[in-house]
């Protein structure tokens, strides 16, 4: 009777941690989907004028902040940020938003940010503050062409945005400002994981 009863009981924990796993994977899927529109979703500021579009990927960074610090809570392993940058990628080069150059460059960020997570320790917070900015910078790589490709850029916006439009970019191609959008993106990446940290105390926990 006592040995049912421990069966009966084993078996009741065992579905217990079965529901807490697949409640967890839900999650997971559930927030990439909401990093992937995050990011999207800060491009949508460059309606506003072309220093908007130019400085944008910071903007991204920081909103997706919060889903990529709930998902390094649980994805406490090697692939984190291939993981997203993948997704990315390949949404971008659908859309042809950017090149294959631009989405390698995507990739090689979010491999570069695994690996300085793994260094650090894929369980503690303080690699999430170092691996996020190095992840956001791979953002920079859908408008990097007007740096590197600047004329080719130029008359793609004049087509789709207007002569004004594309004189502002055009004014805005140069390395001071690129190196200013590098900084930009860092700051809002960095700032938006402390942000994080301070608002989303059940993830906080997980971590060591």
């Amino acid at each position: 009777m006592r040995e049912g009863k421990n069966t009966n009981n084993f078996v009741t924990f065992l579905k217990i941690i079965a529901m807490a796993n697949k409640n967890c994977v839900f999650g997971i899927i559930g927030f990439i989907i909401v990093y992937i529109v995050s990011v999207m979703a800060g491009a949508f500021i460059g309606f506003l004028g072309p220093v908007f579009w130019v400085f944008f990927p910071a903007l991204s960074a920081l909103l997706a902040s919060f889903s990529y610090f709930y998902l390094a809570s649980r994805w406490q392993k090697f692939g984190l940020g291939i993981v997203l940058s993948i997704l990315v990628s390949v949404i971008l080069l659908a859309a042809k938003e950017i090149n294959l150059q631009g989405g390698l460059i995507i990739i090689l960020a979010g491999v570069l940010s695994d690996i300085v997570r793994y260094i650090t320790g894929n369980t503690c917070l303080k690699a999430v503050y170092v691996s996020y900015p190095i992840l956001s910078l791979g953002l920079i790589s859908w408008n990097l062409r007007l740096w590197t490709n600047t004329q080719w850029y130029v008359s793609n916006a004049i087509e789709e945005m207007g002569q004004s439009y594309a004189d502002g970019l055009e004014s805005l191609a140069n390395s001071k400002i690129l190196i200013l959008v590098i900084v930009a993106v860092l700051f809002f990446a960095y700032s938006g994981i402390r942000l994080s940290h301070c608002l989303m105390k059940k993830s906080e926990e997980r971590f060591i």
